[in-house]
């Protein structure tokens, strides 16, 4: 179906250019000079119905809506204010990696020894050494043991050392997130399986509840608490504990049994832990792994690459993974850096070499913490954005383009099941992003009226409704959560209408 898309767009897109040529050729003697078009309507009162209608009293709107080639005004509504940005912010991780590692760029993970192999066994240290693959598997993990072992490895005498020297280690993305979220996980040059973990709870007969991590390796384990940590709070990390230790409070669960993910905390040692089970399965002994890193002397035993960078992207955009989008924006910001930094000095690092590139972009007041847009303090103008993935779409990247990373409307389960409607499926592309009062759409439409392709940044976000629900100490619970997923529904929904409309009139 992607294949289908990419073609479609492909066509869309040759015929959207020719257009663009002919009316560009016959009413640029009308446009103003700053690239206004004649026909950009005003939206203060139809948009002030559209938000009664949906119910969403006390919400901003801003959106900005141009032509992709030129650059003229189509349409435009508070573009200058300040919105949170959420998952949208993915588009800037995606466009500057896109432009610093390049769309061939693979990540490497490896694996290193110090010492002689000698009748199946090493009289040294073993290594294994991440770069930030973030679709890194446990099938790759066993590939690279499997070569081990055809190598003679057996048995290693000395140390087992992980290196995530790459990155920086990261227990969680957002301390203000809920801790126990999937989606708030650890980060690390060693990630593997997005750096999830399963519980698997079961109340007894008898009333006590039992709880494990799977799977076990390195997985550490769950402590019954009586301690209550609060509404939707059943799990947390474990007091003065380390890597994957969570407190289990039994009588927050929502079912007498059932299986939950967690964020992995310490994703290099899990990874290692991992890696050792393995081998251990395959008759290969390995000590308990210890953090290091990779000596010069070291030589290489074998080594497994991810997809190239422009693959990584479009799972990441269309699912929205965030520590995908983390990583690979550290990855970029380390090479423009030269070393690894924090998330929120590498997110800066990236915009400021975006900044000194994209057209008419202004930078002030922009504020994003991290790269995947996981923080309720993140701000940017619908401006801002568009700037953003104009340069993107101008930058082309090795001919491919961002287009075809982006989600399409109507196709599998983008855009939460919107734009389904055969009038508008297929005809927008672009990253979605949504918090507790706070939604947002970016992207790429195809106007059936002009032919025409056009670029916007639609965002909606009731200021006074976030601030109540980042005061409420009840925000996890399962009330506060469904008034904000039924605001969330709702601007959604008015989403929809402002883009189903813009791409029947433009």
């Amino acid at each position: 179906m992607i294949r289908s898309a990419c073609l479609r767009f492909r066509a869309v897109a040759v015929g959207a250019a020719l257009a663009v040529a002919s009316a560009v050729a016959s009413a640029a003697s009308e446009r103003p000079a700053q690239g206004l078009a004649p026909h950009a309507p005003k939206h203060g009162a139809d948009i002030g119905a559209l938000i009664a209608r949906h119910g969403l009293e006390g919400a901003r709107v801003g959106f900005h809506v141009i032509d992709q080639e030129n650059g003229g005004l189509i349409s435009s509504r508070d573009a200058d204010q300040f919105f949170i940005p959420a998952s949208t912010a993915k588009i800037v991780t995606a466009a500057g990696a896109l432009g610093v590692l390049g769309p061939r760029h693979r990540f490497r993970t490896s694996v290193h020894a110090v010492g002689r192999l000698r009748d199946g066994v090493l009289d040294g240290d073993l290594y294994l050494k991440g770069s930030g693959d973030p679709l890194l598997s446990v099938q790759d993990l066993l590939a690279m043991i499997e070569r081990l072992r055809d190598l003679g490895l057996g048995r290693v005498a000395g140390r087992f050392i992980y290196d995530e020297t790459a990155l920086p280690v990261v227990a969680e993305i957002d301390p203000a997130q809920p801790a126990a979220a999937p989606y708030n996980a650890g980060l690390s040059a060693l990630t593997l399986d997005f750096n999830r973990i399963r519980v698997h709870w079961r109340r007894g007969a008898d009333g006590p509840v039992t709880a494990v991590l799977s799977p076990a390796a390195g997985a550490g384990g769950i402590v019954i608490s009586d301690a209550d940590p609060g509404p939707g709070r059943a799990f947390v990390p474990a007091p003065g504990q380390l890597g994957e230790r969570w407190a289990l409070a039994p009588h927050r669960l929502s079912a007498p049994a059932g299986v939950t993910e967690l964020p992995v905390r310490d994703p290099g040692r899990r990874a290692a832990m991992v890696f050792r089970a393995l081998a251990a399965g395959t008759g290969t002994a390995l000590a308990r792994p210890e953090a290091g890193a990779l000596p010069a002397e070291a030589r290489e035993l074998t080594a497994v690459e991810s997809p190239p960078l422009a693959r990584l992207l479009r799972p990441a955009l269309a699912h929205s993974n965030n520590v995908v989008s983390e990583l690979i924006g550290m990855a970029a910001a380390r090479k423009l850096a030269g070393k690894p930094a924090s998330l929120s000095e590498s997110s800066r690092t990236l915009i400021g070499w975006l900044g000194g590139r994209a057209l008419d972009l202004d930078t002030r007041g922009l504020e994003l913490p991290n790269h995947s847009g996981l923080s309720a303090k993140a701000r940017a103008t619908p401006k801002q954005m568009l700037a953003l993935l104009r340069h993107a779409l101008l930058m082309r990247y090795d001919s491919d383009g961002i287009v075809p990373l982006l989600p399409a409307a109507g196709w599998r389960e983008s855009f939460g099941g919107r734009f389904r409607d055969p009038a508008t499926a297929g005809w927008v592309w672009g990253k979605t992003g949504t918090m507790h009062y706070a939604t947002g759409i970016v992207g790429v439409l195809f106007g059936q009226a002009s032919g025409r392709r056009s670029v916007f940044a639609l965002y909606v976000m009731d200021d006074e409704k976030r601030r109540a629900f980042d005061a409420d100490p009840a925000r996890e619970g399962a009330e506060a959560l469904a008034r904000a997923e039924d605001w969330i529904q709702r601007a959604k929904a008015l989403e929809e209408d402002l883009v189903s409309g813009w791409v029947r009139r433009y």
